[in-house]
């Protein structure tokens, strides 16, 4: 069964045209608020955010190691600097600069807080982990709304150990035996060019930098860029001595793309040239659609939400939880800080 030919079941209130049907999935996923047992209550007059954290950073932690992520609720943040500064307080090592995903810098120009992807409010973000295809991947994230949607735009949370035991036996089995190989075809016309993506313009440059961090660099018959990099898709946590999913299958493979998508790409690729992203087993193997599809149902049954709130921050162990987001209408602003691997 193709990704897109699930029973989508009743669908809420609010409709979003030009759907596919695994984002109808994610917006038709149960919304009983379970923030409950990682909510956190900080009333603090404005400006005192960064020393309500220095004074409860324990606390804090200690809701992250034990259960995968906190809501902070009620720190009163305005603005992307007190923001940085309220999360530099609960002493973990963070980045200044962040170079796989697209984002820009924050609007106040503050150092090592960022906007959130930016991708349309119509379309979601199916479940990942921050930087799994890479080497370096973020140990926490930090989250933090300063305009809450109108409707919808939650950020589903999955505890990638539960993930791991919600798939069947055998496909957990080979994720986990098989790990993933991600690939990256940079082709005119249909991404940017790895010039700007590398942000490099020679090839000697650019092979010294994939080379220090494990991407194979293959370069096309057609003058093109492809780059492979083996990760595994199965990890044991540090913490919690848990197997855990942790990779960006969703984000990569192409059946979690729009079937009209997927074709019309398709139809614009060469002989020899690949999808712009794709992700295959380890060993070559394809991972087949209906894998793709059980791997975002397991997400889905365990995820967990919540409605944001102005003000709201999210610690989240990376290597623990996975996140998504949900279409939304309305004006949505949220900035996102990230951990040192």
């Amino acid at each position: 069964m193709n990704i897109m030919e699930r029973n989508l079941g009743e669908l809420p209130p609010v409709a979003y045209p030009d759907m596919s049907k695994e984002e109808r999935d994610l917006l038709a996923m149960d919304l009983t608020d379970r923030s409950g047992p990682h909510l956190i209550a900080a009333a603090c007059a404005p400006g005192d955010a960064a020393q309500w954290m220095a004074k409860n950073r324990g606390q804090v932690l200690d809701m992250v190691g034990a259960r995968g992520w906190a809501l902070v609720r009620g720190l009163g943040i305005g603005n992307p600097g007190d923001f940085r500064k309220c999360i530099e307080e609960l002493g973990l090592p963070l980045v200044d600069e962040y170079g796989d995903l697209p984002m820009m810098p924050s609007d106040d120009g503050t150092s090592g807080v960022f906007n959130v992807t930016k991708y349309p409010a119509k379309n979601a973000i199916l479940f990942h982990n921050e930087g799994s295809h890479t080497t370096q991947p973020p140990r926490n994230i930090f989250f933090q709304c300063s305009i809450a949607a109108e409707c919808d735009g939650e950020t589903p949370l999955a505890d990638s150990a539960a993930v791991l035991q919600a798939l069947p036996g055998h496909i957990a089995q080979a994720f986990a035996t098989r790990g993933l190989l991600y690939k990256r075809n940079f082709i005119d016309g249909l991404d940017v060019s790895w010039q700007q993506y590398f942000n490099l313009s020679s090839r000697e440059e650019l092979e010294a930098l994939c080379a220090s961090q494990g991407i194979n660099v293959i370069w096309r018959a057609d003058g093109g860029l492809s780059t492979e990099t083996l990760r595994p898709a199965v990890i044991r946590h540090a913490g919690s001595g848990k197997d855990v999913f942790f990779n960006q299958i969703l984000l990569h493979h192409p059946a979690a793309l729009d079937p009209k998508v997927r074709k019309a790409l398709q139809g614009m690729l060469k002989d020899g040239q690949g999808f712009p992203r794709d992700v295959c087993f380890g060993d070559g193997g394809t991972i087949p659609d209906d894998w793709v599809a059980e791997v975002l149902r397991a997400h889905i049954r365990v995820a967990a939400t919540f409605a944001w709130q102005p003000g709201d921050v999210v610690v989240v162990d990376n290597y623990a939880v996975s996140h998504a987001r949900r279409p939304f209408k309305g004006p949505r602003q949220h900035h996102v800080v990230l951990g040192q691997t």
